[in-house]
């Protein structure tokens, strides 16, 4: 097992949307609101169970696949032969890449619409309404402009084979809540590994060196969560209360919860060469 100040060796994993996709943010009355962007959490359970997948189903394959993709990062939309859109704050106002938050939702989101039925009657059920807005798999009105979601993995040198093993295989992974709508599909976009191999400078485009420590460049927005520590300066961003599970048991257990700066925010961390982070799941959290 690897120790913390180890170098990993990075991976960029890009997938192509086909299904629409709903990653549960908040509830507004019957609306249920989507993320724009994909957490390192929701990605690693993907990925965890499409691992356990491919290697029998079994208990073992599945804790093998927990610890293997700790050290992953947030995912965000990519737009077909465009950039990455990051989430950003500028005039206190959230936006993806370049585009606002509220035209990345006019021009990607819409809602669906679900009822509870009555078996005996076949009719809606009193107050069973159910908006959920998801993210489409490309623009509206625009079926060339699809949507791709690029992220980073961290894998441990002595876990390198099981790694490459695995995404030999992959073809496509699940993301999200209501799957049982038809949600969620992804198709993972294969290339040599070499090319999927990420350097130093992409590390640094997303705050992140080779052990997995954040780089917190002055003027930088924080490309995944950090765990909210009241000697930190937020300097323009948001906070959200996140509780992280352990999943190492068969019943999970609250490992940790609190307040976290959020992807996009601009934040100060004091004497930040004298600390040290861990990416875990798509949040640093100093140790």
């Amino acid at each position: 097992m690897s120790n913390l100040d180890d170098k990993l060796t990075w991976y960029k994993l890009k997938f192509k949307q086909l299904n629409p996709i709903h990653i549960g943010k908040k509830n507004y009355g019957v609306l249920s609101e989507t993320r724009l962007f994909i957490p390192g959490w929701t990605m690693w359970g993907s990925l965890v169970n499409s691992y356990g997948k491919l290697n029998g189903e079994i208990d073992e394959a599945f804790q093998e696949g927990k610890t293997l993709f700790k050290n992953i990062t947030c995912f965000y939309p990519e737009p077909l032969d465009g950039e990455v859109m990051f989430p950003n704050f500028k005039d206190g106002k959230l936006y993806m890449g370049n585009i606002s938050e509220t035209d990345f939702r006019m021009r990607y989101t819409d809602t669906y619409v679900s009822t509870a039925i009555e078996a005996p009657y076949f009719a809606a059920m009193e107050e069973s309404l159910h908006e959920i807005e998801i993210i489409l798999p490309g623009e509206k009105g625009n079926t060339e402009k699809e949507l791709y979601w690029v992220g980073l993995v961290g894998i441990e040198k002595d876990r390198e084979e099981e790694f490459k093993k695995f995404i030999n295989q992959l073809v496509e992974i699940y993301v999200g809540g209501d799957l049982t709508y038809g949600f969620g599909k992804m198709e993972f976009i294969h290339g040599g590994l070499e090319e999927l191999l990420v350097d130093k400078n992409e590390l640094k485009k997303w705050g992140i060196n080779e052990t997995g420590n954040i780089i917190n460049d002055k003027n930088c927005f924080i490309k995944n969560y950090v765990e909210f520590k009241n000697n930190y300066e937020l300097k323009k961003g948001s906070l959200e209360f996140i509780v992280m599970y352990d999943f190492s048991s068969d019943i999970p257990s609250i490992e940790t919860k609190g307040y976290y700066f959020t992807p996009g925010s601009e934040i100060n961390i004091n004497n930040q060469e004298k600390r040290k982070f861990t990416l875990k799941r798509g949040v640093f959290v100093e140790i």
